[in-house]
This record gives structure tokens, C-alpha cells and sequence, in this order.
């Protein structure tokens, strides 16, 4: 008797085996027909002979989180109010009041989150006049950025401003997954979420705090836990790796990302080896003796692979993560050289050299033109996900020609364009940008995130599939507002405005726009060193960068016909 189950609302009976099927058909929104109060603020609760318990639902109108606050005045002591929150009208009950008599305040004292709040009067001494329920919002006080993207396309803007507003709702005292269930940090939600709040606001020290807190949990064998606080998803039992094996691969490329932002070398210098120790510890899992990561049948909450919740076949030499160790490698290599360290980067080089040989020996299907998902006690298994090839277009391993290969499958529907996870779709426009398609790139994002919109999402939710229902949302399993959707605040800016820095601290940054039929677009991209303007708009794109910044033209930047590109000092 934890929930309610609103008979208008919710769609049951979905058997467990069935999730995806369940996520697919969707659920609805709150119905269309229901009983509002004509009182704008206050109402009087009173319960007439033989009626039920009377309940107030309350419909914020977007997600809050942070502290409840109801202010009311009843005659007698004892009346009941149960209190349930849900980030749909699948409500929780959490928390219950008792009313002494006369004018009161009610504050739970941790911070509660949800759009809706339901009121149930579960026992009434005297009618109870409510006069205000509120939520103060609690989040981190971010700087403010005088420009995060805007573009002649309305829905690209609605889509940065909602990435926005859903990581800001995921930064308390560290980055959460989501402010309904776990609240915690995880390492793989982290990728998109700092380098969102790099764009976004240019808080690094932030993100400082959240890899020093994420490795201060690690393991006396050099494992660092895939999230925290509280104990990881996935035990981690003697004999087992990592929990989620391929979150610790992020945290290399993350503390990469945040030296590269922010141009701090002292938690550079401090974080490094641990980087280091995971890519020892990476290839002892099988790339020392076989050339390839392999992750037995990875098949359980002890040694979990998550990569993406998708058909992509994730045991054995799983070939996504190899990919991944490619990328982690190179983001090793980065570091080494940063610090100095040459034996490092040659030692990082030559693994990644040899794991390119043995990729492709494994894993490339000459027939099919595409990168297989695995392979399982020397078995090849014949499956070619989008998860698999978007990872191998990020890894930068695949030639030319391969790469042209995977591109014509996802141009064609060969391979599915998006993916369940918002968390994965900011991979794959990754790669489409990177690839110099940025009209795929950007399709994707108005399809998959600007669908969320059309549904009344004021914050992107963890897993959505584009074909659900118009008017439904995810079941209740899944969150409506999680950090790792937030992927199109970075891309934006960082792709179709194209700033990206070069060297740590923005020291070089590259200028290289991919601007499709846009007729404007700007964004400000913090920086160390004060904030670079880029602009498009009247046949101009202008760029303004700070002292100590110095801007790069990519060579096969683009910009539209008859457009003239101007860069100056601030």
C-alpha cells in the first residue's frame, strides 16, 4: 500500500520479461478530464458522512526538487495527511503528517522530488484549511552563462534549454543519475554530464569534486567503483572486477576531458596513475594473453556490462568494449604526454596498435561491411549493433573505407539510427558529427530528444523509444529526469557552433562549425580564461575569443556559401 495506481493513468499488467515491450507501448500522461478546485491558493478539506478519504493532487507543472512545504490551519489536533510525490501520476506515498491545532508549517527535512504531489486525508479531526504547498528547489549554484545555444531552429533551443535544465536538476552535492531514485554518481553518467556543465556553466571545480569523491572509493586492486556513494551497482565479491566493467574506461576519458577544460595539472598529477592502474588492470582481462579485453559471459549484477540497454551482445571479446579501451587508450596517451611521461606514451601507443590488429581480425565481417558485437570461446557471433559501430567510429581505428561502410548503414536503416537510452544517443550524434554528418547528427537529436518534448517533458528522461504512443511517457521503473540525457547541451555548442579546445585550458581551441541550413546560431563557451562568443547570422560567422586563448581554423570546417569568417581578440 506504498502506491497509488491511478486507474485513469497508468497501463498494467505488463509481465517483468517484458520490459522493453513495456517501455515501447509507453504509458500515459495525466488524463485530459479531471477535477480542478476553483481555489487558486487556498482550499478547505472536509469529509462528508460516508465519502472516503478525501486527497488534493497537485500538478506543479514541471519537476521539482528540493523541500516540501505545506502551510495549513485546522481547529483540533490528530487530523492525518499522507503525503506521495511521483515524477508522473505514479505516485509513492513517503512521508505523513499529524496536525496539532491551529496555524502550522510542515517541512519534511530531507528534499523530496517529483511534478506531482498527492495529499491523501486519511483521518480528519476538524476541516483543515490548506493554504500553500510549495516546493523550494535545491540545486547547485551554478555561474551564470550569458549565451548557452540559440539557433534559427526553435526546437534545437527548446532541446538545450531542457538539457540544461535536467542536469541542474541532477547537481546537489555531486552529479546524480536522477533525483527520484538512487541519486547517486555514477561513472558513465559522468562522461556527458561534465562536459555538459563545462559548456553549460564552466564549473570544473565541481567536476574536480566528483572524480575525487568517485576515487577515493576505489579498490585496493585499483578498480574504482562505478558509483557512489552507497554501495555500486553491481557487488563487488572477491574474485570480480568492476561492477560495471565498462564504466571505469569513462573515468580515463573523463579526467582527460576535465584537464583538457580546465587546464588544472595539479589533479592531473594527483589522478593519473590511477588512470594508469586501470589500464593495467583492463589488460589483465585478457589483452595480455588473447590481444582482447574479454569479459567472460558478463551476464550478472556482479560483473555487469551495461553499454547500452539494447540488443548488443555484451559477453566474451565483446567488441564495444574495445572500442572502448581504444578511446581509453588514447585519452592515456593524452595525459602521458601532458605530464611528461614518453615510456607511458609509447607503452599506450603500442597497446592500442596491437588492439587495432586484433579488432579487426575479430570483429570486422568483410561480408556484411560491419563490426560484429563478439566473440565467445573463438565462436564469432553474427550480430551488428548500432552500439558496436558507433563505438568504432568514436575509437578512431576504422579506416576509410570501413568507416564510409558503417555511415551507408545507418544512412540506409541498415543499422537503427537511435537507440532506447538518451545516454547512447549523445554517443552516436557524437560519432555523426565527428564524422562530418552533422545533418544526421542533428536529426537524430530532434527526433529522439525533441519527441520527449512533444510528450510534456520538461526534463529528458532516462530511456524513451521515438515509436511510444504520442501522450505516454516511460513506466514508472524508469526516471523522467536523468542526468545522462543531457548530452545535446555539449553538443550543441561544441559541434554545430564547433568551439572544442585543442590544448589544456582552451590554451588552442579549434573553430570548426558545422552549421548545416541554419540561418543563426550562438553560444558562449566558458572558458579558464573568460568566455569565447561564436555567432552566425547575416552571412557571418564571427568568433570573439579571450586573452591567452588562441582559436585554430579546422581545415575541413565548412560553412555555408558566401559566408565570410571573422576572429578577433576580445
Amino acid at each position: 500500500d506504498w502506491q497509488v495506481e491511478n486507474p485513469e493513468a497508468l497501463v498494467r499488467g505488463y509481465p517483468v520479461d517484458k520490459y522493453y515491450e513495456m517501455v515501447q507501448k509507453g504509458e500515459p500522461n495525466f488524463p485530459e478530464r479531471r477535477m480542478v478546485t476553483g481555489a487558486k491558493n487556498k482550499c478547505l478539506v472536509h469529509k462528508d458522512p460516508g465519502c472516503g478519504a478525501p486527497s488534493l493532487w497537485i500538478d506543479f507543472g514541471g519537476m521539482q526538487y528540493g523541500n516540501l512545504r505545506l502551510e495549513l490551519e485546522t481547529a483540533k489536533k490528530g487530523s492525518v495527511i499522507e503525503i506521495g510525490y511521483g515524477e508522473s501520476p505514479h505516485i509513492t506515498y513517503v512521508d505523513r503528517y499529524v496536525t496539532r491545532a491551529g496555524a502550522q508549517t510542515f517541512s519534511p527535512f530531507h528534499y523530496r522530488a517529483g511534478r506531482y504531489v498527492l495529499l491523501t486525508f486519511s483521518k480528519i479531526a476538524a476541516p483543515i484549511r490548506m493554504d500553500s504547498v510549495k516546493f523550494r528547489r535545491c540545486d547547485y549554484p551554478v555561474r551564470r552563462n550569458p549565451g548557452i545555444f540559440r539557433s534559427s531552429c526553435e526546437v534545437l533551443n527548446k532541446i538545450a534549454d531542457v538539457s540544461v535544465n535536467t542536469l541542474h536538476l541532477n547537481m546537489h552535492s555531486h552529479f546524480e543519475d536522477c533525483p527520484w531514485r538512487e541519486q547517486k554518481l555514477y561513472l558513465g553518467d559522468l562522461y556527458f554530464e561534465a562536459l555538459a556543465c563545462y559548456y553549460s556553466w564552466g564549473e570544473y571545480d565541481y567536476v574536480r569534486k566528483n572524480l575525487l569523491q568517485l576515487t577515493a572509493r576505489r579498490r585496493e586492486d585499483g578498480w574504482i567503483r562505478s558509483a557512489g556513494p552507497g554501495v555500486s551497482r553491481g557487488s563487488l565479491l572477491p574474485g570480480r572486477r568492476a561492477g560495471i566493467v565498462d564504466f571505469p574506461f569513462h573515468f580515463i576519458m573523463e579526467l582527460r576531458d576535465y584537464h583538457l577544460f580546465s587546464g588544472d595539472k595539479e589533479t592531473l598529477r594527483a589522478l593519473y596513475p590511477l588512470a594508469a592502474r586501470l589500464v593495467d588492470n583492463y589488460m589483465k582481462m585478457g589483452v595480455s594473453r588473447g590481444g582482447l579485453i574479454d569479459i567472460g559471459r558478463a551476464d550478472s549484477f556482479n560483473n555487469w556490462c551495461v553499454i547500452n540497454w539494447n540488443d548488443v551482445v555484451k559477453k566474451g571479446e565483446c567488441a564495444a568494449m574495445n572500442f572502448l579501451f581504444a578511446r581509453a587508450l588514447a585519452a592515456a596517451n593524452d595525459m602521458a604526454n601532458w605530464l611528461g611521461r614518453p615510456a607511458d606514451s609509447s607503452r599506450f601507443k603500442m597497446i592500442l596498435v596491437s588492439l587495432g590488429q586484433a579488432i579487426d581480425a575479430a570483429f570486422w565481417d568483410s561480408s556484411r561491411k560491419l563490426y560484429r558485437d563478439s566473440r565467445f570461446e573463438n565462436k564469432p557471433i553474427n550480430h551488428f549493433s548500432t552500439e558496436t559501430n558507433t563505438l568504432a567510429l568514436l575509437s578512431g581505428l576504422p579506416d576509410r573505407k570501413k568507416t564510409s561502410y558503417i555511415l551507408r548503414a545507418m544512412a540506409t536503416g541498415a543499422l537503427a539510427m537511435e537507440t532506447p537510452t538518451a545516454y547512447f544517443n549523445a554517443f552516436v550524434a557524437e560519432a555523426l558529427f565527428r564524422s562530418r554528418k552533422p545533418a544526421a547528427a542533428l536529426g537524430l537529436i530532434e527526433k529522439y530528444w525533441g519527441k520527449m518534448i512533444e510528450r510534456g517533458a520538461d526534463a529528458f528522461w532516462e530511456m524513451f523509444l521515438p515509436e511510444t504512443p504520442p501522450g505516454s511517457h516511460p513506466p514508472k521503473g524508469d526516471s523522467l529526469c536523468h542526468g545522462w540525457a543531457s548530452g545535446p547541451a555539449c553538443l550543441l555548442p561544441a559541434r554545430v557552433l564547433g568551439i572544442r579546445p585543442l590544448e589544456p585550458g582552451f590554451r588552442r581551441f579549434t573553430v570548426d562549425p558545422q552549421l548545416t541550413t541554419m540561418t543563426s546560431a550562438y553560444c558562449f563557451v566558458p572558458t579558464p580564461r573568460g568566455y569565447i562568443k561564436a555567432s552566425y547570422e547575416s552571412g557571418k560567422y564571427i568568433v570573439i575569443y579571450p586573452k591567452g586563448t588562441l582559436p585554430v581554423v579546422c581545415r575541413t570546417a565548412k560553412l555555408p556559401d558566401g559566408t565570410k569568417m571573422v576572429i578577433q581578440k576580445a
